[in-house]
């Protein structure tokens, strides 16, 4: 499913005229008390912030309506082709992405020069449900449609978020602009069950290939996933920040 590759997913002019979009309607809000505001000068600044993000990360798992951020449990995807390679094919569709929500922070560096955040994660445990559509040239041709589980445990990331300092009502927001994402995956379980039933030739055949094709597979569809995830995870960030000013959340003092 996904692998020991690179990714440094650009945000695309149509992402970054969405996320603009996010501050023309802000709707500034008391900050909550599972947020931890940050002081700049705080010679501790990096721990204070790995502390804020295990507790705004609680809030997240089942969203936070009042400012509009949906939940991370499950992060839903439309849809994205997940494998392209000449002899196997794959794309999903209504996606859920389980246990982004899980992680341990291993590393996380805030460059207020730079303005940048780097952070390396290890997720303990990713799963994916969605509905599948495969074809696969295996001893002969199959082609089929349903429900693909995939699992997959500790998961290590690394990822550079870029962002910008945007004044809107003369007021100061952050903005991130761009991620680059970077997954560590060793290996991942399967169970494809086509509609024909569970039982059936198709799916032994095609399981048969995901099981027997798994660091192909990995290496072709962590790409695309990494773009999606890279998408959804800027959106989810400003979305945060539009509802609180820079002073808020990083105020000028240790």
């Amino acid at each position: 499913m996904w692998g020991s590759i690179a990714l440094v997913a650009s945000t695309n002019k149509m992402l970054i005229l969405l996320n603009i979009a996010l501050f023309t309607t802000l709707a500034v809000a008391e900050i909550p008390p599972y947020i931890q505001t940050c002081g700049r000068r705080n010679p501790q600044l990096n721990e204070c912030i790995q502390n804020s993000v295990g507790a705004v990360i609680n809030e997240l798992r089942n969203g936070i309506p009042e400012i509009n951020v949906p939940p991370l449990e499950p992060m839903i995807i439309d849809s994205m082709k997940l494998v392209d390679l000449p002899n196997f094919k794959a794309s999903a569709r209504d996606i859920k992405l389980y246990g982004l929500s899980n992680f341990k922070i291993k590393k996380l560096n805030l460059d207020l020069e730079k303005q940048q955040i780097n952070v390396e994660l290890i997720f303990k445990e990713i799963t994916l449900d969605a509905e599948y559509d495969v074809n696969a040239k295996i001893l002969f041709p199959v082609a089929g449609t349903g429900p693909i589980n995939m699992v997959t445990s500790e998961i290590i990331s690394s990822g550079v978020m870029n962002y910008k300092i945007v004044e809107h009502g003369k007021k100061q927001y952050m903005f991130f602009s761009s991620m680059s994402l970077k997954l560590f995956i060793r290996d991942y379980t399967s169970n494809f069950r086509p509609k024909e039933g569970p039982d059936s030739p198709l799916a032994t055949a095609i399981n048969a290939a995901l099981a027997n094709s798994r660091q192909e597979i990995i290496e072709s569809s962590t790409p695309n996933l990494e773009k999606k995830i890279t998408e959804e995870m800027l959106i989810l960030a400003n979305k945060i920040c539009k509802s609180f000013t820079y002073d808020e959340l990083f105020p000028d003092h240790e």
